[in-house]
């Protein structure tokens, strides 16, 4: 039996290899970034004050929020970058890859590090061969359940949710797409998420039907801010954020509406200053057995 489902969500795209690690490393940034925010806030009220060991008032009362700022970025390049190294280490990516087999690409060594510096950089090739892409691929098409969580967990504290478990890929019938995407959107008020499902009757059933009517006042209010939104948050974490525009099906002659014709996309790097976040209709459709 096959299920459909769709969801319609006010929200954008990013790369599944930006989001992934930041999931990762949210549990540990989440304890240390207020701490920076409180930091900023006292500056911009006045009110930070910071006491040598011996007492009297500290240097560190005269560090501009810019230094600051600078700190806190570094602090998330790093937890980001442990992540990226547990990946590594999950995949074993020195018992199979091109990584692992010394064919390192020029210009990708981690000093010190027996590691690659990023989970797309495990082969030696321009594209990934069949030796290195299979394994990440299937990792990612096949997120373990504390993956999820942590994605989840991560989305939630902005108020968001992921869209779909499986990412999105340039072409319905490439199985192996390093450069895939994952939608986030936002989350409605009251956090309430109806995605529409429908289930084929098989055999012995007829196939199901839905109607599901949208309210336009609560779209507004869903949306209303969700710019400034997704910015913070793909600052933040540094995220990839895209654009996708699918394109047109190939033609099909009389005869031939029963040929399967796999959908392609076109994905786009989009700046941070750029992003457009829409409403957008996604579904998918799962054999459940």
């Amino acid at each position: 039996m096959c299920r459909a489902t769709t969801h319609i969500f006010f929200g954008l795209p990013i790369r599944t290899w930006s989001l992934v690690p930041a999931a990762d490393a949210w549990p540990e940034l989440v304890k240390t970034l207020p701490f920076f925010d409180l930091i900023t806030l006292r500056i911009l009220n006045g009110t930070f004050q910071a006491t040598k060991r011996g007492g009297g008032s500290s240097v560190v009362e005269r560090v501009p929020i810019e230094v600051w700022d600078v700190v806190k970025h570094k602090l998330v390049d790093v937890e980001l970058q442990e992540a990226n190294d547990r990946i590594m280490r999950d995949l074993e990516v020195n018992d199979w890859s091109c990584w692992g087999s010394g064919l390192r690409k020029p210009g990708k060594s981690l000093a010190g590090s027996a590691l690659p510096p990023f989970w797309t950089d495990i082969c030696s090739e321009a594209d990934p061969c069949d030796m290195c892409s299979e394994p990440l691929f299937y990792w990612l098409m096949d997120l373990r359940d504390d993956e999820h969580s942590k994605l989840r967990a991560l989305l939630r504290h902005f108020s968001m949710f992921l869209v779909s478990a499986r990412p999105l890929t340039c072409d319905d019938s490439d199985a192996v797409d390093l450069y895939s995407a994952m939608h986030i959107a936002l989350l409605p008020s009251d956090g309430n998420l109806t995605p529409i499902c429908v289930d084929c009757g098989g055999d012995m059933d007829p196939d199901q039907q839905t109607v599901q009517e949208l309210d336009p006042a609560s779209m507004l209010t869903i949306a209303r801010d969700g710019r400034r939104r997704f910015s913070r948050l793909i600052r933040l974490l540094h995220l990839e954020p895209l654009s996708i525009k699918t394109l047109p099906d190939t033609e099909r002659l009389a005869g031939e509406g029963d040929d399967y014709i796999p959908r392609k996309r076109v994905f786009t790097d989009v700046a941070i200053n750029e992003i457009q976040p829409k409403w957008t209709v996604h579904s998918i459709c799962k054999m459940l057995w």
